[in-house]
């Protein structure tokens, strides 16, 4: 099987990490989540390495895909 991976850091701790799953969705989707749960943290943050990481996340990113993973609405 073979393992999609997307290159990020952490702004708030200057950390670089992998995120890995089995599919580049599921990584984007999991990038969405780590993010979302900062979006009331000014100044804190994950972002993507490789722009076209961040290319393919502005086409993901949808209300659908916000809904789906966790979004909130309100």
């Amino acid at each position: 099987m073979k393992i999609e991976t997307i290159k990020t850091i952490n702004y708030d701790k200057k950390a670089f990490f992998t995120i890995e799953a089995e599919t580049y969705d599921e990584c984007l989707a999991i990038f969405f989540k780590l993010n979302n749960q900062l979006k009331y943290c000014n100044g804190h943050s994950y972002s993507f390495i490789d722009p076209k990481d961040q290319e393919q996340y502005s086409k993901w990113f949808s209300v659908e895909n916000y809904i789906n993973n966790g979004g909130d609405m309100w």
